[in-house]
């Protein structure tokens, strides 16, 4: 998951200044800016169609032993359900520092996302090509990142070492954790602090630049960033469904009538 998002960001660095020009005519400006946004809805409009058209809801065979036995104990669906589940995942003292770590994480790449633009081009006039350039620089480090710890953490199961290419360790370690919990709702819950934190970061950083300059705003990424390693380091190794699809020990029970959507 972690590789196509980026692959869209880096994407999104390249496009926007080749395709929109900066012209001295507005109406030039807005014609390419039209053409932009056909673009991305047409592509997006077909990935929205093949996805609904090929995509199954699930394989045929289950991909493991814990998936298994949930679909094996697959209660009724109910709200009552649902609410008991987001109580004991908030319970989860481990599930929520997933929540902090993650939001901290993804809320520093939309930084980057929002405002690497206005920064190269304070130092760099008519660098829009440039900055773009810089921004898939950035997004294939941080794909490089995901391809190297994906296979480090398959042979060594220690989610808590690293916060590059964060988004898929944030997610395999929330579902160890949080296991039999719903994978599909604990995996959404962990979007809801990044949106939350990258708007927040994003308004604080811009505010910092215009007060004290780039490089304090920049300093201010990178001491969230370490922020949010040192709340890793927190994180314990309850690595239930590791132990479910190994045997070792019974996984935890939901209860009889709760939520389960994948």
């Amino acid at each position: 998951m972690e590789e196509e998002v980026l692959l869209g960001l880096a994407a999104g660095f390249l496009a926007p200044p080749l395709l929109v020009r900066p012209h001295d005519d507005p109406a030039d400006i807005g014609h390419d800016l039209k053409m932009l946004t056909l673009g991305v809805a047409a592509s997006s409009s077909l990935i929205a169609a093949l996805t609904v058209l090929l995509f199954k809801d699930r394989p045929e065979l289950p991909p493991s032993p814990a998936q298994a036995q949930e679909r094996a104990g697959r209660p009724e669906v109910t709200c009552q359900g649902f609410a008991r589940a987001l109580r004991r995942l908030w319970a989860n003292g481990n599930y929520r520092l997933m929540l902090a770590c993650n939001g901290i994480a993804n809320g520093s790449l939309n930084v980057v996302v929002t405002v690497l633009s206005p920064v190269v081009l304070s130092h760099f006039p008519d660098g829009q090509e440039f900055a773009g350039r810089v921004g898939v620089v950035i997004i294939l480090a941080g794909l490089l990142g995901c391809v190297v710890f994906g296979a480090l953490l398959d042979r060594t199961h220690k989610y808590n070492i690293f916060l590059v290419g964060f988004m898929p360790i944030a997610l395999e370690m929330s579902a160890e954790v949080t296991y039999p919990e719903s994978e599909s709702t604990v995996g959404n819950l962990l979007f809801i602090p990044s949106n939350v934190l990258g708007i927040a970061m994003s308004m604080a950083f811009t505010e910092i630049m215009q007060r004290w300059g780039d490089l304090s705003a920049i300093l201010f990424v990178c001491a969230s960033l370490a922020a949010g390693a040192l709340l890793a380091s927190f994180v314990g190794r309850d690595y239930r469904r590791l132990a479910a699809n190994s045997g070792d020990k019974p996984a935890p029970s939901r209860g009889k009538h709760e939520l389960i959507v994948n």
